[in-house]
């Protein structure tokens, strides 16, 4: 039997039904998604993969069942309905899917639904074949270059070497900790000289040690004033990989910090900080929430606007496969808040919209009367909200 075309059919059926009571369309407006609902996670498509490819027949159907409902109606059902069910006035599904908790009404239902779901999974594009290997072994170097103290946390001036060459970082936790604390990996922007680098979140992580936050905060390859004018466009591939190596190398050293609840982990990034994060996080996958400021799907978008390839074309197609827009998908099933603004000369509202709507179901996207530089109370105040309740930040 052709299981993957019966699970194509299963897909098509389910979407049939679901648009004859009106509520796909409700479910896409309200969270941005339409087959990404459907994609299960890494592990379970992985399980899948080895039920279609080994044993006979019969055990191929079994362990593809099984692994599509127990991988996927868990996070669905207890992670996806409680991101969503407060935001729509009206079931999401039709009368006959109803269920509660993990309870399914009918099996045929739910192998249906557990067959769609593989179906979309299998159909999902493959992250591009990018070299991304590094040795995590490695030792990282870390020296503490000086200390002071900010009222409650504890500011430390630190170098390591995630690749190598020496990066300048704060490392910022509560003076005195007690219990396990929550952990963010922030990344800067390009813009103003004075904040593109480490120094852009530094007062928002000392805010945070307050309620239980360790926060180490990077410098990049653009924190180089000079970096942006005087590299050269060809080596832009190499460069970017290293840059994402490095990111996964502080994340790392984050999460080697003692009294860290490896559970709640968030990532922030503006701008170049938000594009390479996205790669990093898709890669890396530990942290439970992503916040992505200012950011657009493809890294030619802002790339040429300095110095020009000799070849755009060649360019264009070596650059391509580390865009942004490839890997946004493989963030899930963590959450991903993104910050946009309405006056961006450098992001559009389409580049936004694209963006959007490659992640998972677990989204959510505000906008605000600013440029991209999106340094308002308000922005500041949102992303303060959303890492409190997604990780459960203390009072």
């Amino acid at each position: 039997m052709n299981y993957p075309v019966i699970a194509s059919r299963a897909a098509c059926w389910t979407t049939r039904q679901s648009r004859r009571f009106g509520r796909l369309k409700a479910l896409s407006e309200v969270a941005g998604v339409d087959r990404d609902v459907c994609v299960t996670s890494a592990a379970t498509v992985r399980f899948a993969h080895l039920a279609m490819t080994r044993g006979k027949s019969y055990w191929r159907l079994v362990s593809l069942l099984t692994c599509a409902v127990i991988g996927d109606w868990h996070y669905r059902i207890k992670g996806y309905f409680k991101s969503v069910q407060d935001q729509v006035s009206q079931p999401i599904f039709p009368r006959f899917f109803k269920m509660k908790f993990l309870t399914l009404p009918h099996p045929v239902l739910a192998a249906t639904l557990s067959l769609c779901s593989a179906a979309f999974a299998f159909s999902a594009e493959a992250m591009p074949d990018v070299e991304f290997d590094f040795d995590g072994s490695a030792a990282l170097n870390f020296h503490e270059m000086s200390h002071e103290t900010r009222g409650t946390a504890l500011v430390r001036d630190i170098i390591f070497s995630p690749t190598g060459k020496p990066v300048k970082a704060y490392l910022v936790s509560p003076v005195k900790s007690v219990g396990l604390n929550a952990a963010i990996l922030y990344v800067h922007w390009l813009g103003e000289p004075s904040t593109s680098n480490r120094t852009e979140f530094l007062n928002e992580a000392v805010s945070l040690a307050n309620r239980g936050v360790i926060s180490l905060l990077v410098d990049t390859m653009w924190a180089d004033p000079t970096w942006y004018k005087e590299r050269v466009p060809e080596d832009d591939r190499d460069s970017s990989i290293r840059q994402v190596i490095q990111l996964r190398r502080a994340m790392d050293l984050l999460l080697a910090q003692p009294n860290i609840d490896t559970k709640r982990i968030a990532f922030v990034g503006h701008d170049f900080g938000a594009m390479y994060g996205i790669l990093a996080g898709a890669l890396d996958r530990r942290a439970k929430t992503y916040v992505f400021m200012a950011c657009t799907p493809h890294f030619y978008d802002w790339f040429l606007f300095a110095r020009q390839p000799q070849d755009i074309p060649a360019y264009q197609q070596q650059i391509a496969p580390l865009d942004p827009i490839n890997f946004a998908s493989r963030l899930a099933p963590a959450s991903v808040y993104f910050q946009f603004a309405n006056n961006d000369q450098y992001v559009s509202s389409t580049q936004a919209a694209a963006l959007y709507a490659a992640v998972g179901p677990r989204k959510q996207m505000t906008t605000y009367d600013t440029g991209h530089e999106l340094q308002t109370p308000e922005a500041d105040f949102d992303r303060l909200t959303w890492l409190a309740r997604e990780l459960a930040l203390k009072k």
